[in-house]
């Protein structure tokens, strides 16, 4: 992953909204919504709900 995407990673797993990130990191949420299916992509999962799940098994 890129270190944009692990900072969205990180804040994904603490449950913030793609608004929230956006907010946060100071760009839009079109950027946090592409980020988000890149991790999707390179994780293997289709939902943000599969990825506390995967990322334990992966460990």
């Amino acid at each position: 992953l890129t270190d944009a995407e692990r900072e969205v990673l990180a804040a994904l797993l603490m449950g913030s909204t793609n608004r929230h990130i956006a907010h946060s990191r100071n760009c839009s949420e079109h950027t946090v919504a592409n980020q988000i299916q890149s991790i999707f992509r390179k994780v293997g999962v289709h939902s943000r709900s599969e990825l506390p799940v995967r990322l334990q098994r992966e460990a």
